[in-house]
C-alpha cells in the first residue's frame, strides 16, 4: 500500500495566476473611474456655463448693460459670484461670452 503525500500548501503557479486576476480586476476598476471621472467633469462644465448664463442676464437686468465678454465685470461683483467666476473644470480655461449671442462661449474639451 503506498501512501498519498499531504498537499504541502499553494503552488507558486496558483499565487501567481491569482494576482495576475487581482491585477485584471484592479485594472478595470481604474478604468471605469477614471472614465466617471471625465463625464462628472463635462456635466460641471455643462453646470457652470447655465450658471453663468443666468448671471449674465440677472447683470443685464440689474445694470441695464452686458458684462465684458471676459467676464471680468462678473467676477468683480461679489454679488454674482462670490468665490469668483468658476473655470472649465475639463480644460481649466476661464469662460468668454459670445458678444452675438451674449451667452456663454462654446469651447472645445
Amino acid at each position: 500500500m503506498q501512501l498519498r503525500r499531504a498537499n504541502r500548501g499553494i503552488a507558486i503557479r496558483e499565487v501567481a495566476i491569482t494576482l495576475l486576476v487581482l491585477l485584471v480586476m484592479v485594472g478595470v476598476m481604474i478604468y471605469c473611474l477614471a472614465s466617471r471621472t471625465t463625464e462628472a467633469a463635462h456635466a460641471a462644465c455643462e453646470q457652470n456655463m447655465a450658471s453663468i448664463n443666468v448671471a449674465i442676464e440677472k447683470w443685464f437686468f440689474d445694470k441695464g448693460r452686458w458684462p465684458a465678454n471676459d467676464l471680468h465685470d462678473l467676477a468683480q461683483d461679489k454679488a454674482y459670484f462670490p468665490s469668483g467666476v468658476p473655470r472649465c473644470p475639463v480644460t481649466g480655461e476661464p469662460y468668454r461670452m459670445d458678444l452675438r449671442t451674449y451667452r456663454v462661449a462654446r469651447h472645445p474639451h
